[in-house]
């Protein structure tokens, strides 16, 4: 009974969190408590005090409509901090949010952090959270944290392969029962699938549409396997000619065009990967498959694509949205675990380097293969 008590008392003045900052959303889960906060990352400041107007949902309604003494922002830009200012508020913001401020109280944070993440990247992302109202931080690596999420190393002693497609990265990890094997990121997932979709509206349609749009129009119709799908959206903006309001009809079948060179370029990564494993490693995803995590997971088809192409067992998580947040909440209630699966482990050395579609090509399988043409300028329509 004392020990009940004290862990209550604990709770009172000790907030622990688990926080999964990414490139689209925030969500932040609490010991004992569950999910407290989901939330779009991003932040409204105004533009001549600096000021945090608003974070989250509130902010993101006024991209594209926004006051003219206000600026919306993504502080978080592929995978990674891109303004630390604007991050620490918005961070504080989501902790004021989640009820974890007041007189005594202490917050000890758990935050995933991307494979990709150098450690320069790492710090800064610990002084964000204490900037932000921590008082004790510690850094999880995504792709393990899935996997924990998913108690994939808990099942044999053999490597698990996670492909976490999210907004601004996608991260392939190798883990197993005795930690990471392996982690490797790709700058190309959700945001370059909205880019493409805004390219496309552009050029061959001849229409400018916001973001949001386009974002919809991605979920509603977006598929990995062209023509297998039908559908169509009518999609309003502003047309490039005349630049008087219009209004057009998207078919499936057209987004799917559009999204294919993101599409080929994760598939390909994907295949890299596997291709310099060790035999050993190579073997068990073979035998074992991949899971799918993130949002840009969510793209119909896409499994079914990878499963085509690659000739592996494919399938999405159950909740890929909060596969990340899962694992670390699984940490936060099972201490033990934290010290068993420590989150700065060097990868060997056929994993060093970060997948990149512009990177000189590989000595096992050229990066120019991924993309089969040059890459093009993006589409600069982003807020």
């Amino acid at each position: 009974m004392g020990g009940g008590i004290w862990r209550r008392v604990r709770q009172w003045f000790v907030h622990e969190l688990a926080v999964d900052l990414g490139t689209a959303n925030t969500l932040i889960y609490g010991r004992g408590r569950g999910l407290l906060v989901r939330e779009p990352s991003v932040v409204a400041i105004n533009k001549y005090t600096g000021a945090l107007v608003a974070a989250g949902s509130e902010a993101l309604a006024m991209l594209g409509r926004e006051p003219r003494d206000v600026v919306v922002r993504y502080p978080m830009r592929d995978g990674a901090v891109a303004d630390e200012h604007l991050t620490a508020l918005m961070l504080g913001a989501f902790l004021e949010r989640a009820g974890v401020q007041g007189f005594g109280q202490r917050v000890h944070i758990l935050v995933g952090v991307p494979s990709s993440a150098t450690d320069v990247e790492r710090m800064a992302l610990q002084e964000i959270a204490q900037r932000a109202g921590a008082d004790r931080v510690h850094l999880v690596e995504e792709g393990l944290a899935v996997a924990l999420g998913l108690e994939l190393p808990q099942r044999n002693g053999c490597a698990h392969m996670i492909v976490d497609i999210g907004g601004g990265t996608t991260g392939v990890s190798i883990v197993s029962a005795y930690g990471l094997i392996a982690a490797r990121a790709l700058g190309v997932a959700g945001n370059e699938m909205t880019d493409a979709i805004l390219e496309y509206l552009q050029q061959e349609r001849g229409l400018l549409v916001g973001r949001q749009v386009a974002e919809e129009v991605k979920l509603e119709l977006a598929s990995a396997l062209p023509f297998v799908v039908a559908g169509r959206k009518r999609v309003g903006g502003k047309s490039t000619l005349t630049g008087e309001l219009e209004e057009v009809e998207v078919t499936a079948e057209e987004v799917a065009r559009a999204i294919e060179r993101p599409i080929r370029i994760i598939v390909n990564a994907v295949r890299a990967v596997i291709e310099m494993a060790p035999p050993d490693v190579a073997a068990d995803i073979h035998q074992f498959g991949i899971v799918l995590t993130g949002g840009g997971s969510l793209v119909r088809h896409l499994d079914a694509r990878l499963r085509e192409e690659l000739r592996l067992p494919v399938a999405r998580a159950e909740r890929p949205l909060e596969a990340v947040l899962l694992g670390m909440a699984r940490l936060l209630e099972r201490p033990e675990l934290r010290e068993r699966f420590r989150t700065n482990s060097p990868s060997p050395a056929w994993a060093e380097t970060t997948l990149s579609e512009d990177a000189a090509p590989s000595p096992v399988i050229p990066i120019s293969a991924w993309t089969q043409e040059r890459p093009r300028r993006r589409h600069a329509m982003r807020g």
